[in-house]
């Protein structure tokens, strides 16, 4: 009962909390249209993404805010506040007036909520996964980081769903867009309920009995393992750029690019998102018998061999084919993600470990992962070709390898050239690992 305590603790909230940061992105057409009434379409659709882009690019100041509170004044405390403040962030959004009613103050009011939507969840991804590992150390981490990952897909595919029951009742023209914000924040106080019912995790009581609370972590990170701070923003870069290209890049990529109608091109993004769920905790017990890092790694050559042709069957307009693609690229971007917490958790000791793995995950996320989805969009645009939100996949897959190389030169040279095929055995105890690559 316990260890279910705490895994719901941190997936429910994590459910939630994806739910209300992603929902903006199902809406992401209509909210243009509201928001940015006098431009043209790409330009509304480009403007919405952007301020999509701006909760992003908030994330690094969340990781430093809410690692710095998850260091100092424990994991618990951090997601306790974060769920309360997204919730309420959220629910505005649905009140908000448009840009018909109050003028340029709306984009504004919208982007502010947006700012705290990112710093939000900036603190949300990497606590949830500490809390649990934290707290369950003795269970494969793989497993846990799936589920974890299975968890944020969750709420996404919660949002999509939501989206076409609304489009379904209400019709694309209508505001029913606002219940889904307003639903968002509501279930906000089910996650602060959940997280008020557990204890603090072991590792942060120890580092309160033996009196190791750092003054500042982050810099304390920045100092002793700068290099470790370089490969998670890399770790944040890959995983976000190729979850994305499923969550969000999707649904956009089916609707504006290939010409499907709203509700089908959601129907598309529920399957890929309901691909993710079951294939993430699968692909994380995979990586604890394979290697994490070595799972991440192979994932990235994998899409950088098969992008293209994967995104010219998503576009193909045959429905079994669009549907073998999208899985086939669903099974990658698990490959790659369900690893990523237990390749990071050792990264750091626990004195400084939420504020090194929030800040430095969320740097990457920022730059790569919050505009990657106006980058392809753009560059699909700009080309004319239909595939080519490929490139800035494979571009990112090649940043992610060569840092691997520079930072774990060992690591790169043991997955890529091993002497000799060996039976891995990981240990699991978070506290006397010291690398989890």
């Amino acid at each position: 009962m316990r260890a279910f305590n705490i895994v719901a603790a941190a997936t429910i909230g994590h459910i939630l909390e994806f739910y209300d940061f992603t929902i903006y992105a199902v809406f992401s057409v209509k909210i243009g249209e509201l928001f940015f009434p006098n431009s043209s379409p790409l330009i509304q659709i480009l403007s919405s993404l952007g301020i999509f882009a701006v909760g992003f690019l908030m994330r690094p100041l969340g990781g430093l805010i809410f690692g710095h509170i998850g260091d100092k004044l424990g994991r618990r405390t951090a997601l306790t506040v974060s769920v309360v403040i997204m919730a309420a962030a959220t629910f505005l959004i649905g009140l908000m007036p448009d840009y018909q009613t109050i003028g340029i103050l709306a984009p504004i009011l919208l982007i502010l909520c947006r700012l705290v939507q990112g710093i939000c969840v900036g603190g949300e991804g990497a606590g949830a996964s500490i809390f649990i590992m934290e707290h369950l150390n003795k269970i494969k981490l793989g497993l846990i980081g799936g589920i974890v990952n299975a968890a944020l897909t969750l709420g996404i595919l919660l949002a999509i769903v939501t989206g076409i029951v609304l489009n379904n009742i209400f019709g694309v023209e209508s505001s029913a867009w606002r219940y889904a914000f307003i639903l968002g924040g509501v279930l906000g106080i089910a996650g602060l309920y959940i997280r008020l019912k557990v204890e603090e995790t072991p590792a942060f009581e120890k580092i309160l009995s033996e009196n190791k609370v750092v003054e500042l972590p982050i810099k304390a990170a920045l100092k002793t393992n700068l290099k470790n701070v370089i490969f998670t923003i890399a770790l944040g870069a890959i995983t976000s750029t190729a979850a994305y290209s499923v969550m969000t890049f999707l649904n956009i990529f089916l609707h504006k690019i290939v010409g499907y109608d709203t509700n089908t091109a959601l129907y598309y993004s529920a399957f890929a998102n309901l691909s993710l769920v079951i294939l993430l905790p699968l692909m994380g017990v995979f990586s604890d018998r394979f290697g994490y890092g070595k799972t991440m790694a192979y994932s990235c050559v994998l899409m950088m061999l098969f992008s293209i042709p994967i995104y010219q069957m998503i576009a193909s307009g045959v429905m079994i084919t669009t549907l073998f693609g999208i899985l086939t690229l669903s099974t990658l971007v698990a490959m790659n993600y369900a690893p990523l917490y237990p390749v990071m958790i050792n990264l750091f000791p626990p004195e400084q470990r939420y504020s090194g793995i929030a800040f430095s995950l969320n740097i990457g996320i920022a730059i790569f992962g919050g505009t990657s989805t106006m980058v392809c969009l753009y560059l699909v645009e700009k080309t004319q070709i239909i595939y080519a939100g490929a490139f800035f996949l494979d571009g990112v897959c090649a940043l992610f390898l060569t840092t691997l190389y520079l930072t774990k030169k060992d690591k790169f040279k043991k997955y890529f050239f091993p002497r000799k095929i060996k039976n891995l055995e990981f240990l699991i105890n978070t506290e006397n690992r010291q690398s989890s690559l």
